[in-house]
């Protein structure tokens, strides 16, 4: 028997296939624009909760801390204008922190800056901005001041380094330099790693009119 197919059933079986195909492309599509909508917003979403998370949960102003030895003689005290503690990591930043270091025989060194950030754990301060580090000695001539950026102290021990540029000053001559690391305990230890140059000055000017 011979079947003859009718050209009309053709055309009607074919739109439906191709029916299908674009419906099936469509629901596709759909499905990666929607994938794709819900992972722009989880990212969206999850940057925003880090960056919500890392906010001050307590603000302190006009603070200070002070650390004591074992004799409970006062070993070392942190001053700051504001203190902000942040409570998803447990670190701290300062405004205009000061930092001063008792020495038992010795004048006591101060570390001040514009900025400041203390670690968790406690033991690494950062100075950032500008920063001063000058003792408190009566007598001049044992008198130094350094001025340099961006420092990292060690509290602990009494350690400190900086890749930027270093000025240190001294009743009889003036070192500059770029980076430094040094000690402050129990004697002052200085090292500049590169172009170092020193002035001497005099203690006593002569007088030009004599």
């Amino acid at each position: 028997m011979l079947h003859l197919s009718h050209p009309r059933s053709a055309f009607l079986n074919n739109a439906v296939i191709s029916a299908r195909d674009t419906a099936y492309s469509l629901l596709l599509a759909t499905l990666v624009a929607c994938s794709w909508l819900l992972s722009t917003q989880y990212n969206e979403t999850d940057s925003t909760t880090i960056a919500i998370r890392h906010i001050p949960d307590t603000i302190i102003t006009g603070m200070t801390v002070d650390v004591t030895d074992t004799q409970g003689r006062l070993h070392r005290r942190l001053q700051a204008d504001t203190m902000h503690h942040y409570w998803d990591d447990g670190s701290h930043t300062l405004e205009h922190p000061v930092m001063t270091l008792y020495r038992e025989n010795n004048a006591a060194w101060r570390i001040a800056s514009d900025q400041g950030w203390v670690s968790p754990d406690k033991n690494t301060v950062k100075f950032t901005g500008a920063v001063k580090i000058d003792n408190q000695a009566v007598n001049t001539a044992e008198q130094t001041t350094i001025h340099t950026r961006d420092l990292t102290l060690k509290p602990q021990q009494e350690t400190f380094h900086t890749v930027a540029a270093v000025r240190i000053s001294r009743p009889g001559d003036v070192t500059t330099g770029t980076g430094m690391n040094g000690r402050l305990s129990p004697v002052l230890e200085l090292h500049i790693k590169a172009d170092v140059e020193t002035h001497i000055r005099s203690l006593h000017p002569t007088d030009s009119t004599s």
